[in-house]
């Protein structure tokens, strides 16, 4: 790695160093998360220094941030990739001693592979990694199976550029925006490493390392970077509204159409050729909402959204084995026709590679979901639902009066502005009833659409092939 660093203007400027520029760079993920939130600062976020003021050392009750460079590597012994550090901050503290910080952000991401996970196999590289993480860490014994090899080495990464710094103190910060503390368990199974009952804000001393001391703490990060501001208030507007006009309607959590979004977005293009304007998710209760996906090892690098929705752009839903608590997961193979449809070359639509009738191995269906979903990204082709929340599932039975409602409250007060936002070149719009909507508003005289009927409507097969090439000749054509 190059030692000469430039400095950044805004939090546009982090994006070039990352790995995937275009995969994680997303509003509601970490990287682009954590860049509003230091950028929006002249040294450290608030809940930052306020954890240095837990410390009862007071030499951290003043410190001053000397400097502090995105996506820094530090490398690591053994064959393999550096540390990839989502911050590196070089600070001193109120006695005048330098202090190395790496910070670990996330919001919904997880911590990647176990030890056990990553250490499978185990090539001499590896074990030689293993072996320079214990020394770096003062941990004698074999690391258990659980403990997730990012936090070891992220870890690590503080207290190697504490000793070429020659700071005596190393401070490893995850900068969590998760609303529920995704993660915390896993950071928890570190510190128990050291027999410390992990504390959420408060920066906490875990052990030495020769002279230097190692600090952790788990940080909790403003929500309002989670989202551009007015998106993230109009999202919350349109909850409310609803709540407040039908206070005894069953309805999803906030918690679900927050990761509604979250899965929808993580597959948002970066220019929308073309729009695919449905109804709704379908309801998910709240227990279900909090299963995590038991995504397969080959999958942790994607950065997939961790928790369960009733969502085709949701890997587990449909997918049994990923959510192996959930009993009544059937999915919406519809909409992965629709999928096939929109990215097809030609009129040969291959259905099979992504439904269980034509492909029975997961790993090799959920390859090819996964390759179809990369493949729609690529052609700018993005699935957008109107209504924020379900209009079907397992709620009472919405009359008609008040799925219309549900459509014209979400469209008026969000989604509307989100079109207006990403500006697609066409709209497929799913169903009549949105097409209603749709076509009642002046604002879409500007953006040229189309209204097919839904997948599930009572046509016969002959039109829902027509329907599937209709959606073919657009794409292409977009």
């Amino acid at each position: 790695m190059k030692r000469i660093f430039i400095p950044t203007k805004n939090a546009e400027d982090w994006k070039q160093f990352l790995a995937e520029p275009e995969k994680q760079w997303r509003t509601g993920f970490s990287a682009k998360t954590l860049a509003n939130s230091w950028e929006a600062q002249e040294g450290f976020p608030p809940e930052i220094t306020a954890l240095f003021s837990t410390c009862d050392d007071n030499k951290f009750h003043d410190m001053e941030m000397l400097f502090a460079v995105p996506e820094y590597k530090v490398e690591l012994a053994g064959k393999g990739e550096p540390s990839h550090n989502d911050i590196f901050i070089l600070a001193r503290d109120g006695k005048g001693g330098l202090v190395s910080i790496a910070v670990e952000g996330k919001v919904s991401e997880t911590f990647g592979p176990t030890i056990e996970q990553w250490s499978a196999n185990a090539s001499g590289g590896k074990l030689t990694r293993l072996k320079f993480l214990k020394e770096k860490l003062n941990h004698a014994a074999d690391f258990p199976s659980n403990i997730r090899y990012q936090l070891l080495h992220r870890a690590a990464s503080a207290v190697i550029e504490a000793e070429r710094f020659g700071a005596k103190t190393a401070i490893m910060i995850v900068h969590s925006f998760s609303q529920i503390n995704q993660g915390f368990e896993d950071y928890e199974n570190f510190l128990g490493l050291y027999n410390i009952n992990a504390v959420k804000r408060m920066l906490q001393k875990v052990t030495y390392i020769d002279d230097i001391t190692l600090y952790c703490s788990w940080a909790v990060g403003d929500k309002k970077y989670l989202q551009s501001d007015d998106l993230e208030e109009n999202i919350n507007k349109t909850y409310e509204i609803i709540k407040s006009q039908y206070p005894n309607m069953t309805i999803d959590s906030l918690n679900v159409v927050r990761d509604v979004i979250k899965h929808r977005n993580y597959w948002k293009p970066e220019k929308v050729k073309t729009l695919l304007l449905a109804e709704s998710h379908v309801f998910t209760p709240a227990e279900d909402n909090e299963m995590v996906l038991q995504y397969p090892h080959y999958l942790y690098d994607e950065g997939l959204p961790p928790n369960f929705v009733r969502l085709v752009y949701c890997l587990g839903y449909g997918e049994k084995t990923l959510v192996p608590g959930i009993l009544k997961n059937h999915g919406t193979w519809q909409y992965w026709r629709i999928f096939a449809s929109c990215v097809a070359n030609n009129k040969h639509f291959n259905f099979d590679s992504v439904e269980i009738t034509g492909c029975a191995d997961i790993n090799r269906r959920l390859h090819n979901k996964l390759e179809m979903l990369k493949n729609l990204k690529s052609k700018g082709v993005w699935l957008v639902d109107c209504s924020i929340l379900s209009l079907m599932g397992r709620v009472e039975k919405r009359t008609s009066k008040q799925k219309r409602d549900l459509l014209k409250i979400s469209w008026e007060n969000y989604i509307k502005k989100l079109i207006l936002e990403v500006k697609p070149g066409y709209i497929i719009v799913i169903g009549k009833r949105v097409g209603r909507i749709v076509e009642e508003d002046p604002f879409m005289l500007d953006i040229p659409y189309k209204v097919l009927d839904q997948p599930q409507a009572r046509l016969s097969s002959d039109k829902h092939r027509k329907i599937l090439e209709t959606y073919q000749d657009i794409c292409s054509r977009c």
